[in-house]
């Protein structure tokens, strides 16, 4: 999945949601529960976001580059931890984890 179909997805999932809760109101008796599933529904979101380039297939060992580089230190400064992969087919994914 690519970074535009992962996020846009999500953000209209949590924009559904708010709407929803908008409109329940404030006594509304599963306002918590629908509260609780839009934020987890944006800390999952904030939890994982992978980037997928349709590009030029990667041959070879992956290697960090400036841009790498940085991507791993901001997401090392907040906790997480970065994964760089290639498949079969040479499609390059990166996948940053941080912590709730």
């Amino acid at each position: 999945m690519d970074l535009h179909a992962f996020l846009g997805g999500t953000l209209t999932a949590i924009t559904l949601k708010g709407k929803v809760i908008r409109r329940m109101g404030p006594d509304h008796p599963d306002l918590a529960e629908e509260a609780r599933g839009l934020a987890d529904l944006a800390r999952d979101a904030r939890a994982e976001v992978r980037a997928a380039d349709d590009g030029v297939p990667v041959t070879g060992e992956i290697t960090s580059g400036t841009g790498l580089r940085s991507i791993a230190e901001r997401c090392a400064r907040l906790g997480g931890q970065m994964r760089v992969e290639a498949d079969q087919g040479g499609r390059f994914t990166l996948t940053c984890r941080v912590p709730e």
